[in-house]
């Protein structure tokens, strides 16, 4: 679990913003990243 933890933190935030560029949505982006990181 630590594991994921650290790649969420190293990750999210810039995958976010990729998401909101490609989508246009910001809460799109939001689900698709929950979606990703769930998976």
């Amino acid at each position: 679990m630590q594991d994921f933890e650290e790649l969420y933190r190293r990750y999210a935030k810039q995958l976010l913003r990729y998401l909101v560029c490609l989508s246009g949505d910001r809460q799109l982006a939001e689900e698709l990243l929950q979606e990703t990181f769930y998976q």
